[in-house]
């Protein structure tokens, strides 16, 4: 039997005992420390609980998480799972590196334990490259920007930490203006020069690569680059004569040459230049920097002068002698107004010419051309008869009508344009090839004066004929032969009418004279046969004196009648008398009134018949103006009067005759003034041609030299650049094989330190190993009455954890081990 002692303390181990199992069900715990990755789904395992007690069991405890990230977390038996959802997605770059919660063991509603649990979110390749906006915005550069500069610099982030490589798009617009020597600097470097008259705007687009990722995402920016001018061209004069164009299609100019013509009467006036007016601009367009004008030379002691602001040239003095200047070379500069270094010069040419009083003029203002179809490339237009068609204008400021300034030229029209070609000589040429039989075409011809710039026009009918088919050798050649039949039926009836109207008229006229007596004159007859008329007195008290005799032939009547009634007969035989007018006969003495001595003194008593004047024997010179008439035998009577009509028409002659010795004198003269112009002018042409080939040749001269400059200038740029990229290619390789080594070293000396840890950890766990086999000898010499299951069980337990130690990675066992740790502490409290 017990004593009461025994039973005392037996009872009280009893409920130390039963305490110390019931206490057990929320210990055997310790902080978690666990990891898992972005972007899991829901129930994701997190970590294991060791508790000694069951949530789910007859004796339950109650487990709970509180914590800041406790919602991401659910307990499910002994385990702790990831609670995310679609909508809800755990992600490293918005919540962290760490979740932390605390997890309380909760037994009869009396918190026995908490532990920490921690769990490390794992980072994933999820995001892309994302530039920084205020580095990818639109940017000025002035195009003065030395060539190898940096320019700009992009940034782009990646959430996740990656590596990012920057590279140019080469396909976009403008990417040989750019280049990036540092792929992970981001440094924009200008690579060619910049040109704000040949592109004001520039496009890019930078792709931002991850390159240390399987994935390689990218993204890629657009950037647009401005073009700020700068003062760095110099004035051009306008209008541009382009010579070249560059590969950035830059256009090359010259500046033109300004022509005037002039004559030696103009003076105080304003020239207007040919292509005008005479104006320069800054070649920095957007600059526009005002210009100051000068003549250089050529102001000839200040006939010339100059407007410096608007280029008005003005000629205050006359010319003199334009034989002795026929032209004016002036050399005008332009420059600008801030930097007078930078100038331009240009050339304008004053000819001084003759007066020009006549247009030029075609002879007709339709030609006709023919042209046989043939195969030939080039045919020459015929026209009648199968002679070469020339078209020429006249110019009656020349002798000969010649102007060897004349220019000819076709009108283009979309029928003609490239088929036709006119030479300076006025021939026409058509491309026989490219046209077809019975083409027919109307070629407008315009000859234009250099000189003074008149123009005149024609017209050219041109027919294509077949191959067959001759060339007409007049206009009527092909004329039909109805038309032709009817048109000279229509002549002879026109004729035949017209002599029938004459007929006509003349036996009116006949018939009217035999009606009017007092018209008629009265023949004077002699004793000799030859008769002459001195003179007849027309009196009419209101009409002037008129000769008898109007017409070249009439018959005579009143002298038949005269004669017979006075019984005249003879050579005569009674016939009427012919009159006939000569001009060639020597003219008799004047016509006389009634007041001259030779003409009698009788008076007249009448108003209208003529009075016949017996006149003196016949003058010795007058005696071959009688012609007889054997055939017919009548006479015929030739004689004349010495009218006003007859002395004002001598007058006239002679007048005619002397203005036209002086035409002609004229004409010898201004054929040799414009022999010794052409002359003149032949030899300025020549001056002038020499003059423009020595020019020419000069300017290709510079040119060449200019050229092999720049050529020896790139040349140089594209070595040294050359030079420039090796250089940094050896210094971007160097740097990337120190990096590579840096890297291998680090490696090397984290794999060393990692082995010598494991190394102290084998030894450590050796060491405790012995010391908690000593240990554990010793106890097991102390009797143990109703601990000793307990202990066994204990010691079973850490067999099983031991085992499981061996199989989970190094960490997991540390982190084993350290919770074992307070179990032992229990273990020997409980056995005390």
């Amino acid at each position: 039997m017990l004593n009461p002692w025994g039973l005392f303390l037996c009872q009280l181990a009893i409920n130390m005992s039963y305490h110390v199992i019931k206490a057990s069900l929320c210990l055997g715990g310790s902080d978690i420390f666990a990891t898992v990755s972005e972007n899991r789904p829901v129930g994701e395992f997190i970590a294991n609980l060791s508790i000694v007690g069951d949530p789910t069991g007859v004796n339950s405890i109650r487990l709970c998480l509180t914590g800041e990230n406790a919602n991401w977390f659910y307990l499910e038996g002994r385990t702790i799972r990831l609670n995310s959802s679609i909508l809800r997605v755990l992600d490293r770059e918005r919540h962290g590196s760490v979740l932390m919660a605390a997890l309380t063991c909760y037994e009869d509603d009396i918190i026995q334990s908490e532990y920490r649990v921690m769990v490390e979110i794992l980072n994933e390749n999820d995001n892309k490259p994302r530039f920084l906006e205020k580095t990818i915005q639109p940017r000025y550069i002035s195009e003065l920007t030395a060539v190898n500069s940096v320019v700009f610099t992009v940034k782009a982030i990646d959430a996740d930490g990656d590596t990012v490589t920057y590279i140019i798009d080469r396909a976009s617009p403008d990417a040989s203006y750019f280049r990036i020597d540092l792929p992970n600097s981001g440094k924009v470097i200008l690579d060619k020069p910049l040109d704000y008259e040949t592109k004001t705007k520039l496009q890019l687009v930078i792709y931002a690569v991850e390159t240390n990722t399987k994935e390689w995402y990218n993204t890629s920016a657009s950037l647009i680059v401005n073009v700020e001018d700068g003062d760095d061209h110099y004035p051009q004069f306008l209008p541009c004569t382009p010579i070249s164009q560059d590969h950035d299609h830059m256009v090359v100019c010259t500046n033109p040459i300004y022509v005037v013509n002039i004559t030696e009467k103009d003076q105080d006036m304003l020239l207007n230049f040919s292509p005008g007016p005479i104006h320069a601009e800054d070649g920095d367009r957007s600059l526009d920097t005002p210009l100051l004008y000068s003549i250089l030379s050529g102001a000839d002691k200040n006939r010339f002068q100059i407007d410096n602001q608007t280029a008005e040239i003005t000629m205050t003095k006359r010319v003199e002698n334009r034989h002795m200047t026929p032209i004016f070379r002036l050399r005008i500069m332009a420059s600008q107004l801030n930097d007078p270094k930078k100038y331009s010069v240009a050339t304008a040419l004053v000819r001084v010419l003759a007066e020009n009083r006549f247009p030029p003029l075609f002879n007709r203002t339709t030609y006709k051309g023919f042209i046989i179809e043939s195969s030939s490339p080039a045919t020459l237009v015929s026209t009648y008869g199968n002679e070469v068609l020339f078209i020429q204008a006249i110019d009656q400021d020349f002798v000969d009508g010649v102007n060897p300034k004349m220019h000819y030229s076709l009108q283009p029209t979309r029928a003609t344009t490239g088929l036709y070609h006119i030479t300076e000589e006025g021939v026409i040429i058509a491309k026989t090839d490219r046209l077809r039989s019975f083409d027919r075409l109307i070629l407008e011809v315009v000859a234009m004066d250099e000189e003074s710039g008149e123009v005149a026009k024609a017209s050219v009918d041109i027919e294509l004929l077949q191959r067959s088919q001759p060339i007409p050798w007049s206009p009527f050649r092909d004329m039909d032969v109805r038309i032709a039949g009817g048109i000279m039926g229509g002549m002879l009836l026109l004729l035949v009418t017209t002599l029938f109207l004459l007929i006509r008229w003349a036996k009116r006229r006949r018939r009217r004279q035999r009606q009017k007596p007092a018209g008629r004159g009265a023949v004077a007859l002699g004793k000799h046969l030859k008769v002459s008329l001195r003179c007849f007195h027309m009196v009419n008290s209101g009409r002037p004196m008129i000769p008898l005799v109007e017409e070249v032939s009439y018959q005579n009547e009143g002298f038949s009648i005269d004669y017979e009634a006075s019984g005249g007969s003879g050579s005569l035989f009674g016939r009427h008398g012919v009159y006939t007018r000569k001009q060639s006969l020597i003219p008799p003495p004047p016509r006389c009134h009634s007041s001259h001595p030779d003409c009698g003194s009788g008076t007249v008593t009448g108003d209208t018949l003529p009075i016949l004047v017996t006149p003196e024997p016949l003058v010795k010179d007058l005696t071959t103006a009688l012609i007889s008439n054997s055939r017919k035998g009548d006479n015929t009577i030739s004689t004349g009067a010495v009218t006003k009509d007859e002395k004002e028409r001598n007058k006239q002659r002679d007048m005619e005759k002397e203005e036209e010795r002086n035409k002609q004198r004229d004409m010898e003269k201004e054929e040799e003034r414009n022999k010794q112009r052409d002359m003149e002018k032949e030899e300025e042409r020549n001056k002038q041609r020499d003059m423009e080939k020595e020019e020419e040749r000069n300017k290709q001269r510079d040119m060449e030299k200019e050229e092999e400059r720049n050529k020896q200038r790139d040349m140089e740029k594209e070595e040294e650049r050359n030079k420039q990229r090796d250089m940094e290619k050896e210094e971007e390789r160097n740097k990337q094989r120190d990096m590579e080594k840096e890297e291998e070293r680090n490696k090397q000396r984290d794999m060393e330190k990692e082995e010598e840890r494991e190394w102290e950890k084998q030894w450590e766990r050796a060491v405790g190993t012995k010391e908690k086999r000593k240990s554990e000898g010793e106890r097991t010499d102390k009797p143990r009455d109703v601990l000793g299951a307990s202990s066994e069980t204990a010691d079973v337990s850490e067999a099983s954890e031991d085992q499981t130690n061996t199989e989970k990675p190094q960490s997991h066992r540390m982190k084993t081990h350290q919770i074992r740790e307070p179990k032992d502490g229990h273990k020997s409290t409980s056995e005390e």
